[in-house]
């Protein structure tokens, strides 16, 4: 029998009962069980898969575990450590949509929440970002006019994936996620530190890419029946342009750190995670 949505009252409080909407029950599921399972307080089982950006790499404070870098301050562990919840992370820096394929075995049948970022890997958009620092207007352009090409194949491999994440866990509420703004409109990166070393035409060719590759997260996810959540517009307003960036910029981090998205940006995005059960 599927497992119903009991929407405990921890969940309640992490505010995604009224925005993940819950499932009818199973057939031949009695409405006296389910209203029994509904009394009955649990722990919630929050599953994280996906790339760099769900590992909460930018965010510090890291472990490793099967060859595999996190965070405890990933925006899935924060969320999740505000309402007590249980957290199983699968996610991995670098990985690609078939990468996260074949962790989905390892996904408990029970969970209540699985959240999946992917997608940016497959387009190559971290290398372009950098390409575009060094190689001048037109490389940049080029590279991501090509990834934006790549972008619209994305949802034929990522709409399979989430499928089979919600089939691996067939009571759980599933939310595919956005990636952050990582610069800001051409006439605020002119004025910034980011504007000395990116052209405005290749800040815009970025920012078409982002838009792009967004897009094909949120087709995917429609194409599945699964939520999409982009990220808050706070982190969006400390893009690179601005005068306090929420990304690892050279010299606060590690290199492996670099344009991924500080504690500020992840303590936002479990905030925005949790605001959605009040719209």
């Amino acid at each position: 029998m599927l497992r119903r949505w009991s929407a405990p009252a921890a969940l309640l409080a992490a505010g995604v009962a009224v925005s993940l909407v819950p499932l009818a029950p199973a057939s031949g599921a009695s409405s006296a069980a389910g209203a029994e399972q509904a009394r009955t307080p649990s722990v919630v089982h929050v599953v994280a898969l996906g790339d760099s950006y769900m590992a909460g790499i930018g965010a510090g404070d890291y472990w490793e575990r099967d060859g595999c870098r996190r965070s405890t301050n990933s925006y899935a562990a924060l969320w999740t450590g505000q309402f007590g919840g249980d957290l199983t992370d699968l996610s991995c820096p670098g990985a690609q949509v078939a990468d996260v394929a074949k962790r989905l075995p390892l996904v408990p049948a029970d969970a209540d929440v699985l959240l999946v970022q992917v997608g940016g890997n497959d387009v190559g958009f971290g290398s372009i970002a950098g390409a575009c620092v060094i190689g001048g207007t037109s490389s940049c352009v080029a590279a991501a006019d090509r990834a934006r090409a790549q972008a619209r194949s994305l949802p034929a491999r990522l709409t399979p994936l989430l499928r089979a994440a919600q089939a691996e866990a067939p009571g759980a509420r599933t939310l595919a996620l956005g990636y952050p703004t990582l610069v800001g409109a051409p006439p605020a990166c002119a004025a910034s530190t980011v504007g000395a070393v990116v052209s405005p035409e290749s800040v815009d060719a970025l920012r078409r890419l982002q838009r792009s590759l967004d897009s094909a997260i949120r087709l995917a996810a429609s194409a599945a029946g699964v939520g999409y959540l982009d990220w808050p517009v706070v982190v969006n307003r400390h893009s690179l342009c601005s005068d306090d960036p929420w990304y690892v910029v050279p010299g606060t981090g590690r290199l492996d750190d670099l344009l991924h998205p500080t504690v500020d940006a992840t303590e936002a995005m479990a905030a925005h995670l949790r605001a959605r059960g009040s719209r």
